[in-house]
């Protein structure tokens, strides 16, 4: 991936991200209102400089050998990609609202470890998991319990 294959992937998707917060915020509007809106703040975003840098760690980031799962749509292995991107949900208990059981991928997520260290804790008995087969999940409990919220309610 080049930055300019990066910005003509951004270019595509970027009218319909202005049409949407434009419809949000001042509701269903003339096609012309919506077109100068977009046109507007495209420019405003795609002339910032940090918006131009943005694109350039994308393109490092999908070349980097080691993030090579980051190449396919975006998504990275684990939460350690999720990190190098600046996204970790460690400990985020919207992650765990309203559910008994979770799955594998949600819990190492909200623990913030990589799968070798959820099977670890798992065989320790650390993580408590319910199920057989392909529907094994890990109970909430045993999550907040290894990792309390910081302001349970």
């Amino acid at each position: 991936m080049t930055v300019a294959q990066a910005r003509k992937a951004t270019d595509a998707a970027l009218p319909f991200f202005c049409d949407f917060y434009f419809v949000r915020r001042h509701g269903d509007c003339s096609a012309e209102a919506k077109s100068t809106s977009r046109v507007n703040s495209a420019r405003v975003i795609t002339d910032d400089p940090k918006w131009k840098q943005h694109l350039t760690e994308l393109v490092a980031l999908a070349e980097d050998p080691s993030n090579a799962s980051l190449r396919r749509l975006g998504k990275g292995k684990g939460p350690s990609a999720a990190r190098s991107l600046g996204l970790s949900r460690k400990g985020d208990p919207a992650l765990l609202a309203g559910k008994d059981l979770v799955t594998f991928k949600t819990a190492e997520e909200y623990l913030g470890i990589s799968e070798r260290q959820r099977q670890s804790l798992m065989e320790k008995g650390s993580l408590v998991v319910k199920g057989k087969g392909l529907n094994r999940r890990i109970t909430t409990e045993s999550l907040l319990e290894y990792l309390p919220t910081e302001n349970p309610k």
